[in-house]
């Protein structure tokens, strides 16, 4: 049985995509809850390139903090489910 329009803006909006979900908004949803709101406005878009996740922060400080703590970043994507990431890059 197919979900309504409702159920799955619901799912969206709660922050429980399904696992059949692409990828990158699978990330992008985990990306909000592990930086938090402040810095995912910021957030342009998030792409996954092999293991590769490319965040586009627009502001330049928030963009140098993010470099600076990509590995922590990345340490809480693999907790959050996302294993094969190995590197995160962040553009303007």
């Amino acid at each position: 049985m197919s979900k309504s329009i409702g159920e799955l803006l619901e799912s969206f909006f709660s922050g429980k995509l399904p696992q059949k979900a692409p990828l990158e908004a699978r990330v992008w949803e985990a990306w909000q809850r592990i930086v938090g709101p402040d810095l995912a406005k910021h957030t342009a878009s998030i792409r996954i390139r092999g293991k590769k996740c490319i965040v586009q922060i627009r502001e330049p400080l928030l963009r140098m903090e993010v470099q600076y703590r990509a590995p922590l970043l990345l340490e809480l994507l693999h907790a959050a489910g996302f294993p094969e990431i190995e590197r995160i890059q962040v553009s303007s």
